[in-house]
């Protein structure tokens, strides 16, 4: 398959990459999901961090502002602090983080006090959170008034598509009971997403105002934490995580009824789905791939090209190893070039947590692939 794309080598990703999350402040740094503005030339990546802990830490919400190209210029400012109230309010463990633009600008959703969802517009001039911090809505169908986006609602539409619901963990995370950290995908009126938890029936949604996530139905198959979404020729491809069995999903858009369409065999790390140009890309991680000196499974990235339903019929396009992590790696197109931004421990690697190495102390930025 023929992405009109070069990509680099490993080698050259690797000895290329600058930190792009702010390492004179912040121990920790994680969870990257972009948005790029091609009248700036700038990718805007939120991401959660501390001060002096160590992996799973979110007492910072920051976002890095990344030229393109010049990454190496990249900068950050604080956005958020648990129990720093803003214009009165405290919105503590700020986490789960994903941006799009939005009139013009980033307007980067976050998920805090374990099951609320917000939102609010970031002015790059300013350098400052413009208009405020909004809760995210929802609907259960198009005729249903918005209500906020909740874990309750989250469980009341499960419940209403007769999805076995005990089979759920919506509340399994102290901090996290819904997640929705899928790359956006634009259909051309809004972009769609996936809600999930720390275990449950993904939820596909589309957003065409910038608040109201509008719930479309329900994948008919658990997954751990996270699912990827992407829109392809009408059709709505999706990713699960910690799938027990088939991973690739695929739906008619506007029917919404998802068939399987494969394995991969992921590890249960962030995979990535997005599409580029006539394609899709599908990144994914695997576990038992050495040297590991963190969680097994975060050392790896494998992408795969393709553009239809059958795995059989994609092609690898790059594979890279480094064993102090790819972590949560995002892929971001910059005007038909590809840069990644991931975590990994290069700076704090003997630090555990949990009793096992998280890999996510600092937030990395390199050139992927390159237009021919």
């Amino acid at each position: 398959m023929d992405l009109n794309l070069k990509f680099r080598t490993p080698e050259e990703v690797f000895h290329d990459k600058v930190p792009v999350s702010d390492i004179e402040r912040f121990t920790s740094s994680s969870a990257p999901i972009s948005c790029f503005d091609p009248a700036r030339k700038m990718i805007f990546t939120p991401y959660h961090a501390a001060y002096r802990e160590f992996g799973e830490q979110a007492s910072v919400f920051a976002l890095a502002a990344i030229p393109v190209p010049g990454v190496d210029r990249a900068s950050s400012s604080i956005l958020l602090e648990s129990d720093v109230p803003f214009q009165g309010r405290s919105y503590n463990w700020p986490i789960d983080a994903f941006s799009i633009l939005f009139n013009g600008s980033p307007r980067i959703f976050f998920l805090a006090g374990a099951d609320h969802y917000y939102c609010f517009d970031w002015s790059p001039e300013k350098s400052a959170i413009e208009g405020g911090i909004r809760q995210v809505l929802c609907k259960t169908d198009e005729k249903s008034r918005p209500q906020p986006l909740t874990t309750e609602a989250v469980e009341a539409y499960l419940k209403a598509q007769h999805c076995d619901c005990d089979r759920c963990s919506l509340r399994g995370d102290s901090k996290e009971h819904i997640i929705c950290t899928a790359k956006p995908s634009w259909n051309g009126s809004g972009f769609y997403g996936m809600i999930t938890s720390f275990l449950s029936y993904p939820i596909l949604f589309r957003c065409r105002d910038g608040i109201t996530f509008e719930f479309c139905g329900v994948i008919p198959a658990l997954a751990k934490y996270e699912c990827q979404t992407a829109v392809l020729n009408g059709k709505i491809y999706a990713l699960l995580r910690g799938a027990a069995a088939d991973e690739f999903w695929a739906a008619d858009e506007g029917e919404w009824q998802f068939r399987p369409c494969g394995r991969l065999g992921m590890s249960e790390t962030r995979p990535q789905l997005m599409r580029y140009d006539d394609s899709l890309l599908l990144a994914y991680s695997r576990t038992g791939v050495l040297p590991n000196r963190i969680r097994d499974g975060r050392n790896n990235i494998t992408i795969l090209a393709g553009d239809s339903e059958k795995l059989s019929e994609y092609e690898t396009v790059f594979q890279a190893t480094d064993e102090m992590g790819i972590v949560y790696y995002d892929i971001v197109n910059c005007n038909g070039d590809l840069y990644m931004i991931w975590s990994n421990s290069e700076r704090f690697p003997d630090k555990i947590v949990r009793g096992v190495l998280q890999g996510k102390d600092t937030l990395y930025g390199s050139l992927l692939a390159a237009k021919k």
